[in-house]
């Protein structure tokens, strides 16, 4: 994460680029454990693809921004706080009045048919949340030099390092429930690859045929192609 000092902001929050916005006078507030267990809490919505995952939700609309923030806050502090993190003030599943141990999706899913509003503090675009006033453009500077954050093939190598470091053998301490099964579907995605190589070798056929589209008649074994 990139630290963009914000102050006034009274809390942390993330945009999409990885930048961390961070106000230290609410830092002061929280102590240093309470602010190492916010710093991982915004790290999760990083690696856990919240932005995206978002928008593939649907949450496309304000309060539906809200609504995601707040499962995406629920699902992360159900972690931390099972693995002892000092989160303060956290929302958590039952604040929602949801079970434990669920994904984010499932938790919006929840609170898109309750409509209702429930208390969190915006994390931003990172988060999946809508856009801050605080936040940054993708080409912003400061006094030591250009904010750029992080791009998407960054992004994608630091999720798979820390995916990776979760699944590890050689763990010292359990991961929470929800941050491994985060990690086992990034790194072992459940692809139907028989129908995905149909599909790859139909279009190839049908474009060296000349044929836009599929047909069940037989192939010409005299054409070209098929020698």
């Amino acid at each position: 994460m990139v630290p963009v000092s914000t102050p006034g902001h009274e809390t942390f929050s993330v945009d999409a680029r990885w930048r961390l916005y961070v106000d230290m006078a609410t830092a002061r507030e929280w102590g240093v454990a309470g602010t190492a267990a916010v710093l991982l809490h915004e790290a999760h919505h990083l690696v856990r693809d919240h932005h995206r995952r978002a928008v593939d939700a649907g949450a496309l609309e304000a309060d539906a921004h809200n609504l995601w923030n707040y499962a995406a806050d629920a699902a992360i502090n159900d972690d931390l706080v099972a693995d002892g993190q000092p989160l303060p003030d956290p929302l958590l599943p039952h604040h929602l009045d949801a079970p434990p141990h669920r994904t984010e999706e499932w938790y919006f899913e929840a609170l898109l048919q309750r409509v209702e509003r429930q208390r969190s503090r915006p994390c931003g675009s990172g988060a999946g949340g809508a856009r801050l006033e605080i936040e940054l453009d993708d080409d912003a500077t400061d006094h030591e030099g250009p904010v750029g954050g992080l791009d998407d093939v960054d992004a994608v190598a630091v999720r798979r390092a820390v995916a990776h470091s979760v699944l590890s053998s050689d763990q010292t301490h359990t991961p929470s429930p929800g941050l491994q099964r985060w990690a086992d579907e990034l790194l072992h995605p459940q692809v139907q690859w028989r129908t995905l190589l149909r599909a790859a070798v139909r279009r190839e056929v049908r474009a060296i045929t000349g044929e836009p589209h599929p047909t069940w008649s037989r192939p010409d074994r005299r054409a070209n192609a098929w020698r």
